[in-house]
């Protein structure tokens, strides 16, 4: 060990010129260093000149409630003349158009609308001690690159970044429980996100328009996606750019079109958790290739996968009972399903006819639901359900069906759909067993053609007497099914 120590002290003599220097470039960049961190240090604890303080004498603390300075970037401590600043009052600094970067510590609330509308803003940094933003915070900052969140945000207002057409980067805090309805809605430029693992809801149209949208990490806790959550605003806007999703284990709930015109997702596997798919859920995916139910799944709403034109593969579960009108229109998948007659049935769910007939007869037998018979048919006339098949018939299973004459339904149907026959302005003959006891909204709406052409409303035989017609529940929105002739006791004039 004296050896090593004798041959150190030897370097050190023969280079002490050079070590001298080394230290004091040493000690220069430290001092350097130290000075900016200082400054930074200062500065960020040092209240922008120009900001309005307002008083609460019951708590003793400052809101900051305006701003009358001409500095674009603007600094809000936890401070103000030895109290605390607590708040940002709401509007504080909306409609301002000329700060480009902001700072706050320590403040715990920050209101509705404090900075909505400033056009300029380029970057928000909030430090610990923010709790809760109120509604719209930065709606409409079209300038807005960058977001930071501290892990102290426990709860956002709607609408925090609506139309922020900027922003690329935020960065959430771990605190979340939900992000509320809104929240990144039309924001173009966002293109990754990743959601804390603390959220579980997904609001209301949270990223509705984020046409850039690519990557999506969805928390591991999440229970909850709200309505049109990551849809598209309509099929004339660009949509979103997400191929794929993984739909955490813990999820309940996915809303109505919640991926509504997301043209760019191609697989998805549906956690056992989710029992039901609502209405216009994937609506128009175009690229959805693949879909995984669960065997707990038993209701797909309708239009849940309108034309979805590349759904090839889908696993539909014995228990699946219920679905609803078009949700499977227009997919290669259901054809694939058609046997040598047209018709394609699956999972006790009549799912469409792809024949060419004039006149069909369902199957008697291999499904309990009607979901879609002859929507949009150009050749189909006459439609006969047999008895003791269906118990009831979905939303527009027949709509659309512009040579559609006479539909005859057998004995066991209970329900008949909203709009079972939308539009349908040849229609001339319904017959309707004793069997029913709901019809719901708007059944002939569009039929009547009485001012353009023959035959007018269809005419409706009932199978049971006067007295049961009326106990069948029909719903009030159905203004021309109401006006309809209706022969009772009879199964139609052919019969």
């Amino acid at each position: 060990m004296t050896k090593v120590f004798k041959k150190i002290g030897s370097f050190c003599r023969a280079n002490k010129k050079a070590l001298i220097a080394l230290l004091f470039l040493i000690t220069v960049v430290a001092l350097a260093f130290g000075a900016s961190a200082l400054i930074t240090y200062i500065r960020l604890h040092t209240n922008t000149s120009g900001l309005v303080f307002t008083l609460d004498e019951a708590t003793g603390t400052y809101a900051v409630t305006g701003y009358e300075g001409s500095a674009t970037e603007v600094i809000i401590t936890g401070s103000y003349e030895g109290k605390p600043v607590t708040a940002i009052a709401d509007e504080a600094f909306a409609e301002n158009a000329e700060i480009k970067r902001v700072s706050v510590t320590g403040v715990k609330t920050v209101g509705s609308y404090a900075f909505v509308g400033c056009t300029a803003l380029e970057a928000a940094v909030f430090y610990d001690g923010v709790e809760t933003l109120g509604n719209s915070v930065f709606a409409g900052c079209t300038a807005l690159r960058q977001a930071t969140l501290p892990d102290t945000v426990t709860s956002m207002g709607y609408d925090t970044f609506i139309n922020c057409t900027a922003l690329r980067t935020v960065r959430l805090s771990s605190g979340l429980k939900e992000l509320p309805m809104y929240t990144f809605a039309n924001c173009t430029a966002l293109r990754s996100v990743t959601i804390p693992d603390s959220v579980e809801v997904i609001g209301k149209r949270a990223f509705e328009s984020c046409s850039s949208l690519a990557e999506c990490k969805l928390p591991k806790n999440l229970r909850v996606i709200e309505d049109y959550a990551f849809a598209s605003g309509s099929a004339f806007t660009e949509q979103n750019k997400l191929t794929k999703l993984d739909l955490p284990d813990t999820l309940e709930k996915i809303g109505i079109g919640a991926f509504y015109y997301a043209r760019k997702l191609e697989e998805l596997r549906i956690p056992a958790g989710v029992t039901e798919i609502a209405p216009y859920t994937f609506y128009e995916c175009e690229s959805l290739t693949r879909i995984y139910f669960p065997e707990t799944m038993t209701t797909v709403g309708e239009f849940a996968f309108f034309d979805c034109k590349a759904l090839r593969y889908v696993t539909l579960p014995e228990k699946l009972s219920e679905v609803g009108g078009r949700a499977f229109y227009k997919n290669p998948w259901v054809e694939s399903l058609a046997d040598e007659n047209g018709f394609a049935i699956g999972a006790d769910v009549f799912l469409g006819y792809f024949g060419t007939a004039e006149s069909i007869t369902l199957p008697a037998s291999g499904y309990s639901f009607i979901s879609n018979v002859c929507y949009g048919s150009e050749t189909i006339k006459e439609v006969t359900i047999p008895a003791g098949t269906a118990r009831a018939i979905a939303k527009q299973a027949f709509s659309d069906a512009i040579y559609l004459e006479t539909v005859r339904i057998g004995e066991g149907v209970e329900v008949i759909g909203d709009s079972a026959f939308y539009y349908d302005n040849s229609l001339v003959t319904v017959c309707i067993p004793a069997s029913v006891t709901t019809i719901e909204a708007n059944l002939f709406q569009m039929c009547d053609t009485s001012e353009v052409l023959a035959p007018g409303l269809p005419t409706v035989y009932y199978a049971g007497t006067r007295a049961d017609w009326k106990n069948v529940s029909v719903a009030e929105e159905n203004d021309e099914f109401l006006r309809a002739q209706v022969i009772c006791e009879s199964t139609g004039p052919e019969a």
